[in-house]
């Protein structure tokens, strides 16, 4: 400068920092399955790695100035620095490790860390209650597992279990005392509990509910955090979470489940079925009535022996009559064996294979193959439109159908030929397929872009169609940093 003032130029590595923090929580954000902190206790030493590269930029920018030596010197601040951030992060990487913050991440007055800076005590409190036939019947729970099971009689029978974190037990039976359940009975057949609790000191106490209802009630419950598990009822179900695993087993009637951040498993409904939301893995088995899935979940997604199936996503759209086999979304991949009726399926980057399919299939795709597997001569159309990528259908060799075909940028494989097929384009960027194979049954058209159409022949002796194989263990509610991209 003129005046003889210099002016230091600041790093590029708290730009670089700024913006990589940033960036993880913006992904954090919208990506409900995904905790910041296990992927910052297990990347940390990136932090160091790139401190060190902004060393190195800001030296060959002020090369040959006089704050070039300055720029990467290390002085005793970047000395402390790096002492705090090597405690800091081996701390983190130790509590993940040891499954301390499993689902949880940092949140001051959490009770996980308030127990750390005291002692946790447990109380126990009871209410029976009198409800009149086919109630409705309301719980809120704050924090903690809420399990609701149908039982005889007309009675209501509830334990809560409190836990407190405090610093000494009068301090613990003051928080405990303050944490007071509150029923409340509206138009003789309506009743509602939940906790009193003074403002903000709520949540140094989880309870976890035991309950025992009369099984025609209908149920109402919502959590802020914690698993809520469901069974033997009569009535509908009706769950809100807003963090933690949703199991419902054995229900007469309807249920619905919204979810926050979480998972779910329903078993055995005989009425209606349907989760919304947003969470990770999903389950539903041997539902009797229309099932319904909407919103953006990471999977595993599972449908097993249920009647109509409709998934509604930002990226996929499925639509099942019914499925005798089972349907399964995980890791990219769409999964589809034993399936009655109309099947409507419009996804994007996801593998897609299907088989034993009786009923007209239509299939719009794209940057993912599709692979269809027929052990039966096809009876009903099959529409199948694909960009960026394969095709490939297996046919017994006995089938009869209409073929229009095109590959555009791509080519056409067939094992059938003769009859009434032309194949032609083969030196030209479109392929066409087109023309019919015995006697006509069905229509089919396929299409691609940047991919190859292969028409096989079903080899003989295929062996029949799997029995729908179990579905994953109860959804786990660790809330891991996984990779995928929602279905």
């Amino acid at each position: 400068m003129s005046n003889g003032t210099a002016y230091r130029r600041g790093s590029v590595f708290g730009a670089f920092l700024l913006i990589g923090v940033g960036a993880l929580f913006l992904y954090a954000n919208q990506r409900p399955d995904v905790s910041p902190w296990p992927l910052l206790a297990r990347y940390w030493p990136v932090v160091i790695i790139f401190w060190g590269l902004g060393k190195l930029v800001d030296y060959f920018m002020l090369r040959g100035t006089p704050e070039g030596v300055a720029a990467t010197r290390v002085t005793g601040g970047d000395i402390f620095s790096l002492v705090i951030l090597l405690l800091f992060g081996t701390f983190l990487t130790r509590a993940v490790e040891s499954g301390w913050w499993s689902g949880r991440g940092i949140q001051i007055g959490d009770a996980e860390l308030a127990c750390l800076l005291g002692q946790e005590y447990e109380f126990t409190d009871q209410i029976t209650q009198d409800v009149s036939p086919q109630a409705r019947l309301e719980f809120n729970n704050l924090r903690g597992n809420i399990t609701v099971t149908g039982s005889p009689g007309r009675q209501v029978r509830l334990v809560a279990r409190k836990r407190v974190c405090a610093g000494s037990d009068a301090e613990a039976h003051r928080l405990a005392k303050g944490y007071a359940l509150a029923w409340e009975g509206r138009e003789g057949t309506s009743y509602t509990l939940y906790w009193k609790a003074e403002v903000g000191e709520s949540q140094a106490v989880r309870a976890d509910l035991d309950v025992e209802v009369p099984k025609d009630v209908s149920l109402r419950v919502s959590s802020q955090r914690g698993d809520v598990r469901a069974t033997d009822l009569q009535g509908s179900v009706e769950l809100d979470l807003n963090k933690g695993a949703a199991h419902v087993e054995k229900v007469q009637g309807t249920v619905v489940v919204r979810l926050e951040r979480g998972s779910a498993e329903l078993i055995d409904i005989r009425g209606s079925a349907r989760v919304e939301g947003r969470g990770d893995e999903v389950s539903f088995r041997n539902v009797d009535g229309p099932v319904t899935l909407q919103g953006e979940f990471y999977g595993p997604i599972h449908f097993a022996r249920t009647g109509p199936v409709r998934f509604e996503s930002r990226r996929t759209s499925l639509s099942v009559p019914r499925v005798e086999g089972e349907v399964t979304l995980d890791s990219g991949r769409l999964n589809l064996r034993g399936a009655r009726g109309d099947i409507s399926l419009s996804t994007r980057g996801k593998d897609i294979e299907m088989e034993d399919i009786q009923g007209r299939l239509e299939i719009e795709s794209r940057d993912g193959p599709v692979l269809l597997r027929f052990r039966t001569p096809p009876v009903h159309d099959i529409q199948v439109e694909n960009r960026s990528a394969d095709i490939e259908l297996f046919l017994p060799e006995n089938s009869g159908f209409e073929i229009h075909a095109s590959a555009r940028d791509g080519e056409i494989e067939s094992d059938f030929s003769g009859g009434g097929l032309s194949l032609q384009g083969e030196d030209r960027d479109t392929q066409t397929l087109t023309g019919t194979y015995g006697a006509r049954r069905a229509l089919i058209q396929l299409s691609t872009t940047y991919g190859t159409i292969h028409l096989r022949r079903t080899p003989p002796g295929l062996p029949a169609p799997r029995a729908p194989a179990a579905p994953p263990s109860a959804p786990s509610r660790s809330l891991s940093s996984r990779e995928p991209a929602a279905h």
